[in-house]
């Protein structure tokens, strides 16, 4: 088999799969209007055909491990940062917006100390 990188084999293996599951979808119509019974065996064997070529496109496509995909973003939080963020979610349920500038201000602080 040619030696082919990850990303490109990946994006012929979307581009195959898009191909085929369009033939796959439109097969019932092509079948709805088939003329006589040897054009709907062959348009049966199309779709049977978009079928495989799904399963083959899928067989050979490298899956990324999740790591690599997207970082860990976690962060670990002060408790007394929680606890107040607590408290403004009790005084803010009825004014979403005095949460969202604590929120922004707490960030903004925290990027004025880095």
């Amino acid at each position: 088999m040619l030696a082919v990188s990850q990303n490109l084999r990946n994006r012929i293996s979307d581009i195959g799969m898009t191909v085929a599951g369009l033939v796959m979808v439109f097969t019932p119509l092509a079948l709805w209007m088939a003329p006589d019974p040897f054009t709907y065996k062959i348009m049966l064997l199309v779709c049977g055909a978009g079928f495989f070529a799904v399963v083959f496109f899928d067989r050979i496509r490298e899956d990324v491990p999740v790591s690599a995909e997207a970082p860990n973003l976690k962060v670990e939080l002060p408790e007394q940062l929680i606890g107040e963020l607590q408290d403004q979610r009790e005084l803010s349920r009825r004014n979403p917006a005095r949460l969202r500038k604590f929120v922004a201000d707490k960030i903004r602080d925290t990027d004025d100390r880095s």
